[in-house]
């Protein structure tokens, strides 16, 4: 009877255990988001993103982005990249057009075998230009983002996700950018 107790205790204390395992560790490496963001990996994306944007300088705007970059997985989950973009800025008066790069830090959090969560954090540097060249019409910007898409991996090494965007830009005028941003990418 004793022996019967002490194995149901045990029992029950494993299966306590399995619940409270983090969904990182619940994900099968052998998946697809399973196996996302393993060490060494690199992963090649494109991003295209679509923000609305308000300048403190009282100039609102809505920018179409298209953003490819290269990240590292440097240990597991945590990725270093970078990226430049090229957008256009639609604004009244005259529109513009963006061009930057950026330095970027990720974590990657498989949910299940098809989900994971890989928010970023960036920095880096944006020029915009109207189409005129009108003195003072020029911008350069340091900006500060943050962007958390929810990737589905349809199949191994390739991936498909979106997810809100924010935008500080310090510089010749300030703002703040939010929008959403979807990616497409591939890794090895």
């Amino acid at each position: 009877m004793l022996t019967v107790g002490m194995a149901s205790a045990a029992a029950a204390q494993q299966e306590q255990q399995e619940q409270q395992e983090a969904p990182l560790e619940r994900v099968q490496s052998s998946s697809a988001a399973g196996s996302f963001g393993d060490r060494g990996q690199v992963v090649i994306s494109q991003d295209l993103q679509f923000n609305l944007t308000y300048n403190t300088a009282g100039t609102d705007n809505f920018t179409l982005v298209l953003a490819p970059g290269a990240d590292y997985f440097l240990k597991q989950n945590l990725s270093v990249g970078a990226g430049v973009s090229f957008g256009q800025i639609f604004q009244p008066g005259e529109n513009a057009t963006s061009i930057g790069a950026n330095v970027r830090l990720g974590y990657n959090l498989p949910y299940d075998e098809m989900i994971s969560f890989w928010p970023k954090v960036s920095a880096g540097f944006v020029y915009n230009k109207t189409t005129s060249f009108r003195f003072g019409a020029d911008g350069t910007f340091f900006q500060l983002g943050a962007y958390a898409p929810v990737l589905v991996h349809p199949a191994e090494h390739f991936f498909v996700g979106l997810g809100p965007n924010l935008d500080i830009l310090v510089g010749d005028s300030s703002g703040i950018s939010f929008g959403a941003r979807s990616v497409v990418g591939g890794y090895f």
